[in-house]
């Protein structure tokens, strides 16, 4: 597992260094977009592989300050269901409104007392959620545009 934060901390760095982005760039935008907290040293380590376990919240919104896809990373880690393709299939709104539902549980992933088995069960139950809920609407709208068809 450490050789795949090695390569997603070197793949963060990278990027930020692509971007022109300093150390204190990248915590301003994660304060200012996400509304997280993160001081230079974590954000080093993040870049350095040496977090044991990254936090979902904080790896997603350091991806998205980098302008990385977080999905594969995700599913590289196992937060999403390596099995689920649906994920990479998703149309740009769909992406638009994962990406705020994650938004919105990110409270949860900041909380220190919660283990990180538990977030990543959680982060697998919120995906299976998203979509379920995709599916009953299209479900719905398709039954509702066969009875404006009769």
């Amino acid at each position: 597992m450490l050789d795949k934060n090695k390569e997603i901390g070197n793949l963060l760095r990278e990027k930020r260094k692509e971007l022109g982005y300093s150390l204190e760039d990248v915590k301003i935008l994660l304060k200012k977009d996400f509304d997280i907290d993160l001081d230079n040293s974590n954000i080093s380590r993040y870049e350095n592989g040496t977090v044991k376990n990254m936090n979902a919240a904080f790896l997603r919104a350091l991806c998205k300050v980098n302008k990385i896809d977080y999905i594969p990373i995700f599913k590289d880690l196992g937060y999403v269901d390596p099995e689920d393709n649906r994920i990479f299939n998703m149309t740009s709104k769909d992406k638009s409104q994962y990406d705020k539902t994650m938004d919105e549980a990110s409270l949860f992933f900041n909380d220190e007392n919660v283990s990180e088995e538990d977030k990543q069960k959680l982060l697998l139950a919120m995906n299976e959620m998203f979509f379920m809920s995709k599916q009953i609407n299209k479900d719905k709208y398709a039954k509702k545009s066969d009875k404006d068809k009769k």
